[in-house]
């Protein structure tokens, strides 16, 4: 089954979240746990992983731009 990646809940309250940088490109093979994105919520980062062994196959967001928690991110693509 395909990993999806979603901003997990955070607990911070009504402060805006953004999803600040992507650090995989589409296309490029990860494994779990692998650092895939970074979150920042006022000063905090919070690093997003990879939830499988697969190829990052699609972004669903921008750089920059403001996500809430539980909205999908992006899909990893598990080999079969």
């Amino acid at each position: 089954m395909d990993g999806i990646v979603v901003v997990p809940k955070l607990g911070m309250g009504n402060i805006p979240i953004h999803l600040s940088l992507w650090l995989v490109p589409t296309g490029v093979v990860v494994m779990q746990g692998d650092r895939i994105a970074e979150l920042v919520i006022g000063n905090v980062v919070v690093d997003l992983e990879s939830p499988a062994n697969g190829v990052l196959f699609q972004h669903f967001v921008d750089e920059d731009e403001q996500v809430q928690e539980g909205q999908k991110l992006a899909i990893v693509k598990v080999a079969p």
